[in-house]
């Protein structure tokens, strides 16, 4: 065991590593097969969230040598009810360290938990509080990286600026669009779906009735692995992908650089879970970029270099399986639409021509948010 790691971190974790090396590579697998026995997922579903799961040994004290800069969410979410969401997180909750499960917290209660337990927090049924709770949001954001902090008035006269950390692993669970744009931008989403009769899982109370430290040691096995070699995987480089916007790159990095230490068979694993998970990532996008989608699939069926509003405006709202036509009682309107492609910078200009105030679009405006945002 590496010993210029403190003891600090040792009891940090609350139990006895793994009385020998592990041989990471194997003790993936073997989360990764835990899992799946309790919960119908991909195998590059099963993978992140293994190292989503590994990534939480990692977190330290704020000012402590940290090998993340960032700890991505877990979103763990389901169209419906009954897709295993509470059973993946009860499942988590036995495999990371210092974990603490809530059905609801006020923004107070979860700066001073942090603080005071540096927990690795599952949060529950968040679709019920979380979507409109905007004081909650922000310390959930802000606790992404390692420096997040919120500043609360306290002391015994109420005059003192005090200075919480937010940083720590944070898994949110809950059903549809529970999280707004900027706490998914912060996740690594995991939809679930609700399993046939004819697939088989294990019950997780039964097991744990049978064998109670059935969750031990793999625990202990992570531990060993971390004090082992985290200071050889926090000075080894990491390379990420060029393709990773870098929102995605801050989410994934640390699971990559835990990944390539491994060995290149699991970065390769990890690779083929961030492209899939990746892929889904702008499915639950802003009205905004669906309305820039649309239009880039209207723009080449009306051939002209100069389009009239009004055209462009009665083709959205002709697709009645898009948002379009039910946004009002007579659907999106040439004012609306003026206003939502504004936040892009597009405006519209007079087009001329024998009706001189018929208004529209150049195409070339459209093609600089096209290639930012699509």
């Amino acid at each position: 065991m590496n010993q210029n790691l403190s003891e600090n971190n040792i009891e940090l974790f609350n139990l006895d590593p793994w009385y020998e090396p592990v041989d990471m590579s194997q003790l993936m697998d073997e989360i990764k097969t835990i899992i799946t026995s309790f919960v119908q997922l991909k195998d590059e579903e099963a993978m992140a969230i293994a190292f989503w799961i590994l990534h939480c040994y990692f977190i330290r004290l704020p000012k402590q040598p940290q090998l993340l800069e960032c700890s991505p969410i877990l979103n763990i979410t389901s169209p419906e009810k009954r897709c295993g969401k509470s059973t993946l997180r009860e499942v988590i909750e036995e495999l990371v360290p210092r974990p603490l499960s809530v059905m609801g917290i006020t923004p107070s209660a979860l700066f001073h938990t942090i603080e005071a337990r540096y927990p690795t927090i599952l949060i529950d049924e968040a679709d019920t509080f979380l979507r409109n709770n905007s004081d909650l949001t922000r310390l959930i954001n802000s606790g992404y990286k390692q420096d997040g902090r919120t500043m609360k008035m306290g002391g015994k006269t109420w005059d003192e600026t005090l200075s919480f950390s937010t940083w720590c692993a944070k898994c949110i669970v809950g059903i549809g669009k529970n999280l707004t744009d900027t706490t998914k931008d912060r996740s690594i989403t995991i939809r679930l779906k609700r399993k046939k009769n004819s697939e088989k899982i294990l019950s997780k109370n039964r097991v744990l009735k049978d064998d109670p430290d059935f969750f031990i040691s793999l625990k202990r096995k992570m531990i060993r692995f971390v004090l082992d070699h985290e200071k050889q995987i926090i000075d080894s480089p990491v390379e990420m992908p060029i393709e990773m916007d870098d929102r995605t790159q801050d989410n994934w990095e640390g699971i990559y650089q835990i990944a390539g230490f491994i060995g290149e068979d699991t970065l390769r694993k990890v690779r083929s879970a961030a492209t899939l998970l990746n892929s889904h990532r702008y499915d639950d996008d802003s009205d905004g970029i669906e309305l820039l989608k649309d239009i880039k699939q209207i723009i080449p069926t009306i051939d002209l270099d100069k389009i009239p509003s009004i055209t462009l405006v009665e083709r959205l709202n002709a697709d009645l399986t898009r948002p379009w036509s039910s946004m009002s009682h007579k659907g999106l309107s040439q004012h609306i639409f003026a206003n939502m492609l504004k936040e892009f910078e597009i405006y519209p200009i007079q087009l001329g021509g024998t009706n001189s105030n018929q208004r529209g679009y150049l195409y070339d405006d459209f093609e600089d948010a096209f290639d930012r945002y699509l």
